[in-house]
């Protein structure tokens, strides 16, 4: 185990409840990981030899079955079983994972809460039913977990500060900001310059949004802002702007945000990180 995934074992109250380890666990070991570049951003041909001919395990950098593996040691140091379970049918399989908790037996999918935790947004695959047929068809005894006692868990462990977290923030501010004639006027453009409405929510995302959580991994960054700008333009800018690897340096790849309006020139933005280690989105065309 890493000393990141010790120090997170270390912090466990062992006279918590059952739920209460598989939870805490759950969301402060997914700091300690990111998705394993040589993998997903390589091709199809490439990833089914890598599975084929098995995954090489890392401390940080995963996929979705080490990742699972990773856990499944952490939750045994607490006498908690879990297995891993296969979740797709397809080729290169989705692999989550089931654990014993009070209630019964849990659904679990950490890959796909991976980025949504590090962001600090609410989990949508942590003991709720299943949304893969091959789980629900081999697994119908799985429990899920009411809203309001996970909700009791997150409250009593401070997953989140002060019990807000970023998904709520981002309904107020989708309300906001999809809304033209009101995000308009927050940001003093005309309603129809659909051009500079966007650049002024580009402005208002680098000065607010792009440090919240510990989103630290480069494929999670990406997702980071494919996530900001659904949540935040509307159906028109979001055709006019695009979340895309910048793979100009190998092995330093970043995050490009692109602005492309007709009769205006292209834009584009990077974000990067500084000497502070603080993330900053700077445009660079």
């Amino acid at each position: 185990m890493s000393e990141d995934m010790l120090k997170v074992i270390a912090s466990v109250d062992r006279s918590w409840p059952r739920d209460y380890i598989i939870r805490f666990l759950y969301i402060n070991l997914a700091y300690c990981f990111e998705r394993d570049i040589h993998f997903f951003l390589a091709t199809k041909e490439e990833q089914l030899a890598q599975y084929k001919k098995g995954f090489i395990k890392h401390e940080k950098y995963i996929v979705c079955s080490t990742l699972i593996d990773h856990y499944i040691k952490a939750l045994a140091v607490f006498g908690i079983k879990a297995r891993k379970i296969t979740a797709t049918s397809t080729q290169i399989p989705l692999f989550a994972m089931i654990v014993e908790g009070q209630l019964g037996y849990y659904f679990l999918d950490p890959l796909n809460d991976l980025f949504r935790i590090q962001y600090g947004l609410k989990t949508c695959y942590f003991g709720r039913h299943s949304p893969y047929k091959l789980v629900k068809d081999n697994h119908p005894y799985l429990r899920s977990i009411d809203e309001d006692y996970l909700k009791k868990i997150d409250s009593d462990l401070k997953v989140h500060p002060n019990n807000i977290n970023t998904s709520d923030i981002f309904d107020v501010l989708r309300e906001e900001m999809i809304v033209r004639s009101i995000s308009s006027r927050f940001f003093d453009v005309d309603p129809n310059d659909s051009y500079g409405l966007t650049i002024k929510k580009l402005e208002f995302i680098k000065d607010h949004l792009i440090n919240l959580g510990k989103v630290e991994g480069i494929i999670e960054r990406n997702m980071m802002y494919g996530f900001i700008r659904g949540k935040l333009f509307d159906r028109l800018e979001r055709s006019h702007t695009d979340v895309v690897f910048n793979f100009d340096e190998p092995f330093n790849i970043k995050t490009n945000f692109v602005v492309s309006y007709p009769n205006h020139e292209q834009i584009v933005f990077e974000d990067y990180t500084d000497s502070k280690g603080q993330f900053k989105l700077e445009r660079i065309k």
